[in-house]
């Protein structure tokens, strides 16, 4: 099973409160992709409320997703990556088996160097955060991450279904 991380904080924001809550205004929050000061696109159902701050049971895919996945592009912001945290969508049996991939998105070549940052399991013990370290590639600065569908929702399982409520990054903010 996935590990889970008994840390309720980052520095001394709440977990959830991360780069996402930070370009939404903070305690004004409005979603930064509806205010155009980032942009979410993918092939998961949702992506928009995928960075809102509550878990969501309209995003992910309940159905075959593999390599199904979210973009979410920091415009002009740049961001070195300490972790992430992900929340289960609240519906399904289980979370999700994932990937996360950043980008410099500096032109065409730029967008298309994707380097992997994290893999893990998201648990559906509750919809909570679940914090999950930058394991790889974290001394970059990236303008794009790709969160990806890699295999069964379920250890061993055969339903791939992605049950991703909630997407949060954290770390140094270049803006």
């Amino acid at each position: 099973s996935a590990t889970r991380s008994p840390i309720r904080k980052i520095g001394t924001h709440r977990l959830g409160d991360g780069v996402v809550y930070q370009l939404g205004g903070g305690l004004s929050w409005v979603n930064p992709a509806t205010t155009g000061k980032v942009l979410v696109s993918g092939s998961l159902n949702n992506v928009v409320n995928m960075i809102g701050r509550k878990p969501d049971k309209s995003t992910g895919s309940a159905n075959d997703a593999r390599n199904k996945y979210i973009v979410l592009d920091l415009k002009s912001a740049r961001l070195r990556p300490t972790h992430m945290s992900l929340a289960y969508s609240g519906t399904g049996h289980s979370g999700a088996n994932w990937s996360l991939f950043g980008s410099p998105g500096e032109g065409n070549e730029g967008s298309s160097k994707w380097l992997h940052l994290a893999s893990d399991q998201l648990s559906s013990e509750d919809c909570y955060p679940q914090l999950f370290a930058i394991t790889d590639n974290g001394n970059y600065f990236y303008q794009q991450f790709k969160l990806i569908c890699v295999g069964s929702d379920q250890r061993g399982g055969s339903c791939h279904c992605f049950h991703v409520g909630q997407l949060e990054l954290y770390g140094e903010l270049n803006c």
